[in-house]
């Protein structure tokens, strides 16, 4: 019958979100141990970018050079990886831009990710931190509440930081503080 059909929907689509979810648990889990190489953030933005040919959907506008750091290729390249395939997820415009930008200080990084979306309203600021956490429905996005998680966890590995400037009205700013150089 069509209500047979319905649940065996409903049970598949939440057997594919318990499979993200463990997939999302399991490179939570995963992340220790860092071996440090030189990464070119703009070779990598230029590798990630190639995930979104189409620019007619996805902009990416990068202002100067970005640095080339000492950290886990791997790892780093899901921190750009996760916070451009957020921009693109919940971006809310015909057009979603992305600008990445560089600035340097005597003993660091800042690296910011900005898009045209719909922003993250202040009080969420730091709860987009937390495991499990998301802001929308699982409904409208699929989402673990991982990503952003992993992020943190990945760049505090490194050294580094990240926060969120967003006024939750248009458009978010994620800005990575990562050091010039680790420390053993």
């Amino acid at each position: 019958t069509d209500d047979v059909y319905d649940h065996l929907d409903t049970m598949q689509g939440r057997v594919k979100r318990l499979e993200s979810l463990i997939d999302g648990i399991l490179h939570y889990s995963k992340i220790g141990k860092i071996m440090p190489e030189s990464v070119d953030l703009n070779a990598m933005l230029r590798g990630d970018s190639k995930n979104y040919p189409d620019s007619t959907k996805v902009k990416f506008i990068k202002k100067g050079s970005l640095p080339i750091v000492y950290g886990d290729k791997i790892q780093l390249s899901q921190v750009v990886s996760n916070i451009i395939s957020n921009a693109v997820k919940y971006n809310d415009k015909e057009v979603c831009e992305i600008t990445v930008s560089s600035t340097e200080t005597s003993n660091a990084y800042e690296i910011t990710f900005a898009d045209n979306g719909p922003g993250i309203a202040p009080k969420y600021h730091e709860k987009i931190f937390e495991i499990f956490q998301t802001l929308s429905e699982k409904e409208i996005y699929e989402s673990t509440g991982l990503g952003l998680s992993i992020v943190k966890k990945i760049l505090e590995k490194h050294q580094g930081s990240i926060r969120v400037e967003s006024n939750g009205k248009l458009g978010t700013k994620f800005i990575i503080t990562y050091p010039k150089v680790l420390k053993s």
